[in-house]
């Protein structure tokens, strides 16, 4: 799928139909184990409050996301007619949701929406506790994403000029949660095609699938 997108030169957002999947893994296992809580990670520049959790931590309807949602449903819609065995892959993650509430009740707490305190506290906690580290290199700085973000942070800032994170965070900037020069240093582009080059690989696709 990710493949797909790559060299159909597709606008979809890599980050949007991975998270449809782990999602719903997530709420599948809940259901088979009777789990009623799930904990995430979403952040307070993501969303603060349960009813969000519909539009996977971002509210997908605001003209910032209107674009990349639309091209992430699009390309989903083609890929799963070309693809029979993808039929019961989820469009949207309102279609997670309903899926789950039909399985059991359980809901979704991300501790970061009521921490009184930023993630550097517990970031000392787990340095002094279990010797953690943070990568070498993350977008954005200080984080812990997987390799595939770096590659959809590439294409976002190719196909809209930003992504995800510059939303989320300039909604912090207005509600005091970060200052402008904080968070632009957070999304300085730290990376280049020497890093996504072997991602592609992983992928079977190469810089020129990227149109470089």
């Amino acid at each position: 799928m990710f493949s797909k997108i790559i060299k159909t030169n597709s606008k979809a957002v890599i980050c949007h139909p991975c998270s449809l999947w782990y999602m719903d893994l997530a709420f599948r296992t809940a259901a088979r184990f009777n789990i009623p809580i799930i904990i995430a990670g979403w952040t307070k520049g993501q969303s603060t409050k349960q009813p969000l959790m519909s539009r996977c931590g971002c509210n997908v309807h605001q003209p910032e996301f209107a674009s990349m949602a639309k091209a992430t449903n699009e390309f989903l819609d083609a890929y799963i007619k070309e693809n029979p065995k993808y039929k019961g892959f989820p469009r949207s993650m309102e279609e997670v949701l309903r899926r789950a509430k039909m399985r059991q009740k359980c809901v979704v707490l991300s501790p970061h929406w009521f921490l009184p305190f930023e993630s550097e506290t517990h970031v000392e906690v787990i340095k002094k506790e279990l010797n953690w580290r943070l990568p070498r290199l993350s977008y954005p700085a200080k984080s812990t994403n997987c390799y595939l973000n770096f590659l959809s942070v590439y294409l976002s800032m190719k196909h809209f000029g930003y992504t995800h994170y510059h939303v989320e965070m300039s909604k912090m900037i207005r509600f005091g949660m970060l200052t402008r020069e904080e968070a632009l240093n957070m999304l300085e582009i730290n990376f280049d095609e020497k890093l996504i080059e072997p991602i592609l690989k992983k992928l079977d696709c190469t810089l020129e699938d990227l149109s470089i």
